[in-house]
């Protein structure tokens, strides 16, 4: 009877410690899967924590500003901003005008921009100046077309599509479309020999039309 109860003490021993062994098993396995769990969500963290590759300095052009303004010089602006903040950021002077140049378009990357002045138009004309930057005795602004043509010769820094097609031979609306695109595109023309750059003004049609154009 003894022997009985021993072998049931042992077996309920050896049954406790399988039963042990099995937990603990269990437990390490748990344990395992939780620390798997955590450094996954530690990797998540130090991953968000990374910003993120920035292409703000593929968005950024520079552009040089010279002429009546008060800040001459290189700017860096975002790609897309238009010539009228450009233009505020170098202070125009007070000589400044405004009306020769479209100050709604885009500027581009390298673009050397040219801030006209009232002065310089004048001069071209040799007229007489007083104070206030307009010819004696005269509006200065009666001297101008509607598209800016001066001494019967069409500025190419002013003038409309449909002036360019009627006051130039040869030159059609998509070739003055071009001539406007151009003008927009690069900062106005410098000189009028620039109409060559123009896709569709070869030496012939140059020669057609420099008598009847110029760069103001």
């Amino acid at each position: 009877m003894m022997d009985l109860d021993r072998s049931k003490v042992f077996f309920i021993i050896g049954l406790l410690i399988i039963l042990a062994f099995a937990g603990g098993m269990k437990y390490a396995d748990i344990r395992g899967q939780s620390a798997a769990s955590d450094e996954l969500v530690l990797e998540d963290m130090n991953r968000s924590e990374v910003p993120p590759t920035s292409n703000e300095n593929s968005s950024k052009i520079k552009v040089y500003l010279i002429g009546e303004v008060e800040k001459p010089g290189v700017y860096e602006v975002q790609q897309g901003t238009r010539l009228y903040e450009v233009v505020e950021l170098g202070v125009v002077t007070d000589g400044a005008d405004l009306t020769r140049i479209n100050l709604a378009r885009r500027v581009v990357d390298e673009e050397v921009i040219v801030v006209p002045s009232f002065e310089a138009a004048i001069e071209s004309n040799s007229l007489p100046v007083d104070a206030t930057g307009f010819s004696a005795g005269e509006d200065f602004t009666s001297l101008l077309g509607p598209s800016g043509q001066q001494d019967g010769k069409v500025n190419l820094n002013t003038a409309s599509v449909q002036e360019l097609d009627d006051k130039l031979p040869g030159i059609g609306p998509t070739l003055a479309g071009r001539i406007v695109t151009y003008r927009e595109n690069n900062g106005g023309f410098r000189q009028v020999e620039d109409i060559r750059q123009v896709s569709g003004i070869g030496e012939k049609r140059f020669e057609d039309i420099k008598d009847l154009i110029c760069v103001r």
